[in-house]
């Protein structure tokens, strides 16, 4: 037996302070069958805690330190109402909506400056993937190199070079900022139709804007180095004479060995619409009830969760969920990062609510 560090201590760390400003407005009409929620909020954060990566000579991978200031901007709504009100029918729906704005607005002098004169800190220490909290960007913001594809006429993966010209060399290509892992947009929309004592809900969540990089890509599309994993399929879809329009390099290229290194070839957008769930029951009429003597109420139903997700079909095809937070060995700061990452799991539950 014995004892060990598992993080390496911060005798400086404190708490984040926010400043935060509301305002929301409420309106309900047409007799309260439409009700309006609209709040904006300005949230400032002070201190901000983030995982900075480590030098591994220090036995550890990340320290959590307070580091800069950050601001979230936000309009959030709600919409709920009474669509169709009859004596045995009725629909009812809500849809709320989330907007989001984020930015780093300072971060410490001591941090690195980028080529454009912002300071940044790393965020992801698991690969070579740039994930970055940039002053002026977000707090989420990934750093890649550029990739254009497969050249048709030579079978060579290439990148945006220095220059803004293609070219076939990795280490030529310089990382440029391609977007961030935080939505814009989030929401939610649900439907519920009433008859008598059946009912049907079915709800949708959607977001809208956010990237992730699937950094499975690195495991199974690495020709020359799969580690022992297995391949996928689109290896097999390399480049010849005859197939010009290929996913992969030619098994003669020099950029084979390159082709899977990390770039935004892996970077996808992270938007999609899923039917979260579907709820289908029927409460028992009352009078039946009544003559049990025993039951309260008595409800049947049939739910259905996560039955379909409509977005990039890139997800689809590896089996992979496009609302992930954090690669499973990444620092928890890093946002955005999939590495198998699964979907989540669909779900037919059949079941008796009763009450005594």
């Amino acid at each position: 037996a014995g004892l060990f560090y598992s993080q390496t201590p911060n005798p400086e760390l404190t708490w984040e302070t926010t400043a935060q400003f509301d305002i929301s407005l409420n309106a309900h009409l047409f007799n309260s069958r439409l009700t309006i929620d609209l709040s904006y909020w300005n949230k400032k954060t002070d201190g901000i805690l983030i995982n900075v990566p480590l030098p591994f000579s220090t036995g550890f991978s990340v320290r959590q330190e307070n580091i800069g200031i950050m601001q979230n901007r936000g309009l959030d709504l709600t919409l709920s109402g009474d669509i169709i009100e009859l004596e045995d029918f009725k629909w009812s729906s809500s849809l709320n909506l989330g907007f989001l704005d984020n930015k780093v607005i300072d971060l410490p002098e001591s941090s690195p400056i980028d080529e454009f004169g912002n300071g940044f800190v790393n965020l992801s220490s698991f690969t070579n993937v740039g994930v970055r909290a940039i002053e002026g960007r977000s707090s989420q913001e990934f750093y890649l190199p550029k990739y254009l594809g497969i050249n048709p006429e030579t079978g060579n993966a290439e990148w945006q070079g220095a220059d803004g010209n293609p070219t076939n060399n990795y280490a030529q290509a310089p990382r440029t900022y391609a977007g961030s892992a935080i939505p814009s947009l989030t929401g939610g929309f649900t439907n519920t139709f009433s008859y008598k004592g059946l009912s049907l809900r079915v709800l949708f969540n959607f977001v809208n804007g956010g990237k992730v990089f699937l950094q499975d890509h690195n495991w199974v599309e690495n020709i020359l180095f799969s580690a022992g994993a297995n391949q996928k399929t689109t290896v097999l879809d390399y480049w010849t004479p005859e197939n010009t329009s290929a996913t992969a390099p030619a098994l003669n290229s020099p950029t084979l060995g390159t082709w899977a290194a990390e770039s935004t070839r892996a970077l996808y957008d992270a938007s999609f619409v899923r039917l979260k769930n579907i709820t289908l029951s029927y409460s028992l009429p009352a009078k039946l009830l009544d003559n049990t003597k025993f039951f309260t109420n008595a409800r049947l139903y049939l739910m259905g969760q996560n039955l379909a997700t409509f977005g990039n079909d890139m997800f689809k095809k590896v089996g992979v969920d496009p609302e992930v937070n954090t690669s499973a060995n990444s620092p928890g700061s890093a946002q955005g990062l999939s590495f198998f990452t699964s979907s989540p799991n669909k779900q037919i539950t059949l079941g008796v609510s009763l009450e005594f």
